[in-house]
Order: C-alpha cells, then sequence, then structure tokens
C-alpha cells in the first residue's frame, strides 16, 4: 500500500532520506530514476531519432510519434511503479509524477485507497546544493560542452522549482519541511492500540456518509484519539486562557483564564470516523491524526452542552 507521495527532494538529499525511510522499514519507490530510466531507454531513444527526423522534414508524422513516445513513458511508469510495491511494506513514493514535456499532466499511482500528498518546497540554500552537486557529478560533460548549462544556472533552477512547487501546491501537496516528514513517518511505524478517532463538528451528520475537508488547496481533516481533545479542537482558545495537557492517555485542561471554559455552553455532534484514511501529525503524539480525503463517518454521538457533560466540576 502507498501511505504517502513526496516531491521536491534533491538528489543531495535523497540517498540519505532513501537510507533513513528503509530503515523504519518502508519501501521507498523513485519516480524520477524510474523516469529516467525509460526516457534513456533503447526504446525511447529510437523513437525521439524518427520523431526528429519526421520533425526536421516538416512530416506531421511526427505528431504520431510523440503520441506514441507519451503512452510509452505513461504505461512504462505505471507498470513499474507496479511492480516496484512491496505488499509486505508501507510503500513511500518520491518524485515528480508530471509528464516528461507537459508539467500540468500527471500520472495517477496505481493505488484505489487515497494517500497522503507531501511537497518540501525549495529554498535558496537548496539550490546551491543542486548546483554543487551537479558541477561535481557532471565535471566531464560540463567541459566537453555536452551539459545543460541551465542546471547549473541559479535563476534558472529557481524559478523553474518556484513554478512546479506552486502547481503541485495547488493540486493538495501539503508543505512541510524534511525534518518534519520523518517525524510523522516515524509516528507512523510504532504501533498503537486505536479504537476510534473522532471528529467534533457543529452540524449534524448522517452514519455512512461521509466528511469532507474543507473546500480550498490543501486542507485537511483532524482526528483525535481522545474524545475531549476532538471538542476542544471545535473551539479556539488562545494561548493565554487555556492550557491543555495529556498524561497517561488522560486530557488535562487547565483555565488560565476564569470562566473560559464556559465558552463551550454549546452542542456537538462527535463523529467515529475511518481511521485507516488517516496519518498521524508531526506534533499530536499520536494522539492527533490528519487527512487529505474525504472519511466514513462510522458512529454519531450527540453532545448536547459540551462544557455541562464533559467539564463542569470536572
Amino acid at each position: 500500500m502507498i501511505i504517502c507521495h513526496i516531491v521536491g527532494i534533491s538528489n543531495v538529499l535523497k540517498n540519505d532520506f532513501i537510507n533513513k525511510t528503509e530503515k523504519m522499514n518502508y519501501n521507498i519507490i523513485d519516480l524520477d530514476e524510474i523516469s529516467n530510466n525509460i526516457l534513456n531507454s533503447s526504446n525511447m531513444d529510437q523513437m525521439y531519432k524518427q520523431y526528429q527526423h519526421f520533425k526536421d522534414n516538416k512530416n506531421d508524422k511526427y505528431k504520431d510519434i510523440d503520441k506514441k513516445m507519451s503512452l510509452y513513458w505513461e504505461t512504462n511508469m505505471i507498470e513499474t511503479i507496479h511492480y516496484n510495491m512491496n505488499k509486505d511494506k508501507k510503500n513511500i513514493v518520491i518524485g515528480y509524477s508530471h509528464h516528461y514535456r507537459n508539467i500540468n499532466k500527471r500520472i495517477n499511482l496505481p493505488q484505489t485507497i487515497p494517500y497522503t500528498k507531501f511537497i518540501i518546497k525549495v529554498s535558496k540554500s537548496d539550490i546551491r546544493n543542486i548546483i554543487t552537486y551537479n558541477l561535481d557529478k557532471y565535471r566531464n560533460d560540463i567541459i566537453n560542452g555536452i551539459y545543460a548549462l541551465e542546471n547549473i544556472d541559479y535563476d534558472y533552477i529557481y524559478n523553474n522549482r518556484i513554478k512546479i512547487d506552486s502547481i503541485y501546491e495547488k493540486n493538495g501537496f501539503l508543505p512541510k519541511t524534511l525534518e518534519t516528514l520523518y517525524t510523522i513517518l516515524d509516528l507512523s511505524t510504532k504501533k498503537t492500540d486505536i479504537d476510534n478517532l473522532w471528529i467534533s463538528t457543529k452540524e449534524p451528520y448522517n452514519i455512512g456518509s461521509k466528511i469532507y475537508p474543507p473546500n480550498k488547496s490543501g486542507a485537511k481533516l483532524f482526528a483525535f484519539t481522545d474524545k475531549i481533545m476532538a471538542l476542544l479542537s471545535s473551539f479556539h482558545f488562545n494561548d493565554d486562557e487555556l492550557e491543555k495537557t495529556f498524561d497517561n492517555n488522560t486530557i488535562k485542561v487547565k483555565e488560565k483564564k476564569k470562566g473560559i471554559l464556559e465558552k463551550m455552553n454549546e452542542k456537538r455532534y462527535l463523529l467515529s470516523v475511518d481511521k485507516t484514511m488517516f496519518v498521524p501529525h508531526e506534533k499530536g503524539n499520536n494522539i492527533k491524526f490528519f487527512s487529505q480525503e474525504p472519511v466514513n463517518i462510522l458512529e454519531i454521538i450527540k453532545v448536547g452542552n459540551v462544557f455541562k457533560e464533559f467539564f463542569n466540576n470536572n
């Protein structure tokens, strides 16, 4: 099963990422490597020569060859991803999934179960590291004049990555740092006895229906192993109003501002939701989870007055 797709890991950091996550018992599928192998294959090379021949001679048969190359790339990408999936491990897909000549066209990963999507947004230090990496690896090609110099052009690389990041982010990839991802992936490896995940809402729902993330790019659903935490999440408290701690599976709440808990004199609906759709939140200590996908509602508890039923005299 694919648990997440991560884009934006540079070649400089990729080997380290693969080593660390494989030690966590994940299986890594690298789309960049798969795509490069397909593009450099003898079949693709032969088709490209045909394509270039027809195009140079202004013969529109080059369009047919172009379609053939595109289909060959897409088919082999999907088949290779499927072949590299490990049924006995959680699979992490890394690398870009867009078409080699069209950034707005992407392949769909071969899995019907939704997965979480992350992006590591580029920084200026990343660009400097990429240029250093390319200078070291392709030194002889640069000297011999057979290397694309835009790959060591700071402005070109930076602007291109910003463009790519923007498109992926608009398509639901969540910006995270690499360190944050390590935390999430580490939490995902820990065995937890979770009976239910709970979401607190103001509105009623039907059992068997779905609850959806807010209708905006990068939006998430948050669910909790503890009902009290779920209820608290549906009210807004400032840091100077309330202190929340979790000790031995018990939530402890302390007012910093007298009477602030009484703002919870409202009704709420506690929804027990399908936990298979969620991954741990990096700051949630396997108590708080999130999902980018709509989830099934398994059970509903109506809370007539949150303060009176859960916090009054407690």
